[in-house]
């Protein structure tokens, strides 16, 4: 009889039918992970490729553009004139606002004067006292003119005298009826006259000189105080500051009781017919453009004509490290309404005409990414294409390369699809 046992301790016998069970859970099990499957499958991200619908495009298309170089700027004020404090002084009167307008010679704003007053109140003194002097020596100068004559006068008549009384003794010396000793006294009483006479003309010449020179020192004294005075009333009547010239006050410092440094700016006035744009130019296009140029300036959204007057002959690199630009003027033909000083413009300069130009419409693409790039439309796609743009003339901007006449181009801004290398369409809008 055969053994039926098991091999193995606790081993069960086989049951009837438990190979068909066997297989019935291996089919469940299958089906579970075929569900499982089906369902991990249908949890898959969905492509998420954005989809453009009814997408502005234009075709590239030729025509004669205008050659234009669009540059930005200020504007500013041709004809300006600073007003300063004349000296350091409280402020104690300002008599206009910013925006006022003020005629030639008006008040604007009055110094105190005080120092300069007190310093000309000495200064006249000094130039009275001084004056006095002077009389008082031209008076003196008279009286010792006329004792210098006289004295001079007697010196001259003893001289005579003594030459005199000299030739007479000689004369009887000769005949042998005066002594020797005779004529040695008379020539010693000669030489006596002639020594004092000398003597009195040198005095008469030490005095003259020296009156000469202190007249000189006090009609130097006298100019130099006359030029001070006249300094200082010129220094208080500028503590009333005017403006020099009509205008508008365009800045205004000076406030009632501040303190002003000398020569501390306290309002400009300007020109309001002078105004002007300062535009700069590209270093690469600064050679196309001469004096006499022709513009359009946009300010506020307005274009005013004008014309270039001035071009710097010097490029200057800017602080931000962009390319070097050169500055240029623009002058107005007409004044622009409600232009305001140191307001951003700009301007679109007229070089010449691009015949048979590629151009497209500007738009926000133009704006997008740090290059340029274009979206062309094949098909059911826009595929992204390297361009390069040149001049914009209005509403057109030329294309130097990457596209080709015919082709379609989305218009609309790439900011969400600009890192794809093309993007799905439906629909087109043409422009």
């Amino acid at each position: 009889m055969p053994n039926t046992e098991s091999l193995f301790d606790g081993a069960r016998t086989r049951r009837p039918g438990a190979r068909r069970q066997a297989i019935i859970a291996v089919v469940v099990v299958a089906t579970l992970l075929a569900v499982l499957g089906l369902g991990f499958l249908a949890a898959r991200p969905a492509d998420r490729s954005p989809v453009l619908r009814s997408a502005p495009a234009a075709p590239v298309l030729r025509r004669t553009l205008r050659d234009l170089v669009t540059v930005g700027g200020t504007l500013e004020l041709a004809r300006t004139e600073s007003l300063v404090s004349p000296e350091r002084a409280a402020i104690v009167e300002v008599r206009v606002a910013e925006g006022d307008e003020v005629a030639a010679g008006q008040v604007v704003a009055v110094v105190a004067d005080d120092d300069l007053r007190t310093q000309l109140d000495s200064k006249k003194a000094a130039l009275d006292k001084v004056l006095r002097d002077i009389v008082q020596a031209e008076a003196m100068a008279g009286y010792d003119t006329r004792a210098q004559a006289l004295a001079e006068s007697k010196a001259r008549r003893e001289l005579a005298t003594a030459q005199g009384e000299r030739d007479r003794v000689a004369a009887l010396l000769e005949r042998k009826l005066a002594a020797r000793a005779e004529l040695d006294t008379a020539e010693a009483k000669l030489s006596a006259e002639k020594e004092a006479l000398e003597s009195l003309l040198l005095s008469k010449e030490r005095g003259d000189t020296l009156d000469r020179i202190q007249a000189q020192n006090r009609d130097s004294d006298r100019r130099l105080l006359e030029d001070v005075i006249a300094q200082l009333e010129a220094g208080i009547a500028a503590c009333t500051v005017r403006a020099g010239s009509a205008g508008v006050v365009y800045s205004l410092s000076a406030k009632k009781g501040k303190m002003a440094a000398q020569y501390e700016e306290l309002a400009v006035i300007g020109d309001p017919a002078s105004i002007r744009a300062t535009v700069d130019l590209p270093e690469t296009r600064a050679a196309a453009v001469k004096v006499g140029t022709t513009a359009s300036v946009y300010i506020g959204g307005t274009p005013y004509p004008g014309t270039v007057s001035y071009i710097a002959r010097y490029a200057t690199s800017s602080s931000s490290g962009s390319a070097a630009t050169v500055q240029a003027w623009l002058e107005f033909a007409r004044r622009p309404e409600g232009a305001v000083a140191g307001a951003s413009v700009t301007a679109d300069l007229q070089l010449g005409e691009i015949p048979d130009a590629l151009v497209l419409p500007r738009g926000p693409y133009l704006t997008s990414g740090d290059y340029a790039a274009a979206y062309v439309v094949e098909g059911a796609v826009a595929r992204k294409k390297a361009v390069s743009f040149g001049t914009a003339d209005g509403q057109s901007i030329q294309i130097l390369s990457g596209l080709s006449e015919g082709d379609l181009v989305l218009t609309g801004n790439y900011a969400e699809f600009l890192h794809l290398d093309e993007v799905k369409v439906e629909g087109i809008k043409k422009e």
